[in-house]
């Protein structure tokens, strides 16, 4: 009850801000009138509103009110603090909340700070607001079951991990800081005060790029340690609708910028700061609307919020656009006095580049939707993100090795090459050094050199520079950080090594120039820990990787160990108590060795019977008795009534059974019957990986965050 009440204080409270500011900015007043000016008043206590319903949520939280349906469906009674804490935004209708309180916070630093466009600035952030409190009317965390359950559902295991707790909160202030550009850019427009005005946006620009940054590298952190399938960036539609305004966001900072020291990129700055936000809005339509809920794994079901998110949407966009084409005219012409090559140039080129790459993220990740339109909906795989992107993240290196040689009006060719030819030695090195190390594609070769180049220049201009004075030094850290990103990305994503192995216990095996011993199962609570002894040669590792339960579902966590040069990932899949056959698993190409057979697993072979609905399956394998390679073919049968195992039998009478097929991951799991297999044994399947330079690709992510804070700082203390 209490928070619901805030909730409606919230929405009644911005309503009048929202009309009183309105008018104020009408009448052409700026910052508080003689007396007692409503306006902040009523956004004070709009503020307070959200405050009470904040807090009580946390209190209900803390002190398990398992009456309300959102702490029921989030925590029990054994969940630990921290986790008590973070299922404040566990659901879909806490982040609203948390989304509308750092909003509201942020419009309060807002009228701190800003006094001349402030009336006609603010509307546009109370909008936002009014439409968080409609979503919080429709699906609010206050809904009373009706009665006191002993104990809570629990917290979903993926979110109970350090990085979870401090993610959401994070993105959310880049999303709330995030909308005073778009505010800023409308009152402007109306205003006619995009010279000056407009201007006063570019520290908060800045402080939502970081943010949304720093939340995006988060989530990666997060999914690398705990999803288990070995990577930190899945290019799922959820995590690209993130992507794609922190793209834009770039941009808009970078021009802004431009627009502080030359008066350039006006027009430009304008739309930016208007799309990014209205993205912002379509992230989260694309998460919590249910249009991709078929699409993945992240995306909620289709609610009664669908419709309204979608006029979310429409009311920023529309107005906004709107509002810049009727102004276009008056808008300043950009000069171009400055010459292509100069620093001007090259902020021109980073900003058509980020934009670019923004677009065709957004593609790729509205592929099932706009392919739908037309016929069977089809989402584009990673190759399509890596091969669009690639020729233009290369033109932005050689954009970042240029940059900082380059003054703000044309430069000399000549010139600039005195400037760099004492650091091209680099180039060369990093070719043979890369070559050295295994890389052989001329792209990729080409690429690291450009991007080790960029490196070496922005580390010595990032030294110039800190002699000068930390707060100089951001761009020129952030830089460094991008490149070693880069590096780290490029080498974990093309030169990661994997093997799928079958761990008997106390059998050690050889893979990847260690060797594996599994030693046996730890069982502690809910958590299944298969140990296992990892030797290099020099030094023994013990690694525990983790299957437990949540519900009906199993989970997976790996073991990961991480060093300078590569991880070792230790991704579980299965583990078999086996008796009577042995199991195992295979890729494509690899092989086993079981009894007196040597098996290959080849490829699967799919064929439709003339009955309606019966599938066959098979598993094409060469096996070696010891006389040469023979072909078998153990097969499914799946029909509707039932599935039928067609084992192969091979010489002696023994049988390989197909249990499973991953056709998305080219595995099958067979069993060989017969012979000495009969003896029950433990077996832990898991897929290990060396995964290169992940420590480059998390040192470049700090280096860009911490490098973006400076500039920031050095933005709103200047």
């Amino acid at each position: 009850m209490i928070g619901n009440i805030g909730i409606l204080i919230a929405f009644g409270s911005a309503l009048a801000a929202a009309i009183l500011f309105l008018k104020k900015a009408i009448s052409s007043q700026s910052g508080k009138s003689a007396g007692i000016d409503y306006a902040y008043v009523f956004y004070h206590l709009h503020t307070a509103g959200i405050i009470i319903a904040s807090v009580y949520l946390m209190y209900v939280l803390l002190t398990h009110q398992f009456q309300y349906y959102y702490v029921f469906a989030h925590t029990n009674l054994e969940l630990p603090l921290k986790y008590l804490v973070s299922s404040f935004w566990a659901g879909q209708e806490g982040t609203f909340l948390l989304w509308a309180l750092m909003a509201a916070l942020a419009g309060y630093l807002l009228m701190k700070k800003e006094k001349e466009l402030l009336p006609a600035v603010m509307p546009f952030i109370l909008l936002g607001q009014l439409f968080l409190m409609i979503f919080l009317f429709l699906e609010t965390p206050f809904y009373d079951l009706g009665r006191v359950p002993a104990d809570g559902m629990g917290m979903n295991p993926l979110l109970m991990d350090p990085w979870m707790v401090i993610h959401p909160p994070i993105v959310f202030i880049g999303y709330a800081l995030l909308t005073i550009p778009f505010a800023y850019a409308v009152a402007a427009l109306w205003k006619k005060d995009w010279s000056v005005g407009f201007l006063r946006a570019l520290p908060w620009a800045g402080a939502g790029w970081l943010f949304l940054g720093a939340g995006i590298f988060i989530g990666a952190a997060w999914a690398y340690r705990v999803l288990g399938w070995g990577g930190y960036w899945g290019w799922d539609p959820v995590e690209n609708a993130s992507l794609v305004p922190w793209l834009t966001a770039t941009a808009l900072v970078h021009g802004l910028v431009g627009q502080k020291q030359k008066g350039r990129f006006v027009k430009s700055n304008l739309l930016l700061a208007i799309i990014t936000f209205v993205l912002i809005i379509t992230a989260t339509f694309l998460t919590r609307g249910g249009v991709m809920a078929d699409y993945s794994v992240h995306a909620f079901a289709e609610t009664a919020l669908t419709y309204v998110l979608g006029i979310f949407v429409l009311i920023y966009l529309v107005p906004g656009l709107a509002l810049y084409i009727a102004r276009f005219k008056f808008l300043p012409v950009q000069s171009s006095s400055e010459g292509f090559f100069s620093r001007q140039g090259s902020f021109v080129i980073t900003m058509v580049v980020l934009c670019l790459s923004a677009l065709l993220v957004l593609l790729g990740t509205l592929s099932p939707i706009l392919t739908g339109l037309f016929g069977s909906p089809a989402s584009v795989d990673e190759q399509f993100y890596f091969q669009t992107n690639s020729p233009l993240f290369f033109l932005l290196f050689i954009v970042l090795i240029v940059c900082p040689l380059l003054g703000w009006k044309n430069e000399v060719f000549k010139v600039v090459f005195t400037r760099l030819k004492k650091i091209l030695i680099i180039f060369p090195a990093a070719l043979i050094v890369a070559y050295l190390a295994g890389v052989n594609s001329f792209f990729n070769l080409l690429f690291i050199g450009i991007m080790t180049l960029a490196l070496a220049v922005n580390v010595v201009w990032l030294v110039r520079t800190v002699k000068a004075g930390l707060k100089f030094s951001g761009a020129y850290l952030a830089h460094v950080g991008l490149a070693l990103l880069f590096i780290g990305v490029l080498a974990s994503t093309f030169y990661t090594e994997s093997q799928l192995l079958n761990l008997k216990k106390g059998e050690p095996v050889e893979a990847l120039g260690l060797e594996f011993t599994y030693l046996g199962l730890t069982v502690e609570g809910e958590n299944n820990y298969p140990v296992v002894q990892v030797e290099d040669g020099t030094r023994v590792i013990i690694a525990r990787p983790n299957i437990y339960t949540a519900g009906e579902q199993v989970m997976r966590s790996p073991a990961i160990q991480h060093n300078i040069l590569s991880d070792l990932y230790i991704s579980p899949m299965e583990l078999q108590i086996v008796g009577g056959g042995e199991t195992f698993v295979l890729a494509k190409d690899e092989q086993y060795r079981v009894g007196d057979y040597l098996i290959v697993f080849r490829d699967f072979s799919f064929a439709s019977h003339s009955e309606a609905e019966v599938i066959e399956v098979g598993a094409l394998l060469d096996v070696d008795g010891g006389d040469g390679f023979r072909e078998y073919m153990p097969t499914i049968v799946q029909n509707p009534a039932e599935r039928i195992n067609n084992p192969a039998i091979l010489p002696g009478g023994e049988r390989i059974i197909m249990e499973k097929i991953d056709a998305d991951n080219g595995m099958v799991q067979l069993t060989f019957e017969g012979g000495e297999s009969v003896v029950e044994e433990e077996i832990f399947i898991a897929e290990v990986k060396i995964k290169p330079l992940i420590s480059i690709l998390a040192i470049g992510a700090v280096l860009l965050v911490a490098g973006t804070a400076i500039a920031v700082w050095r933005r709103f203390t200047t």
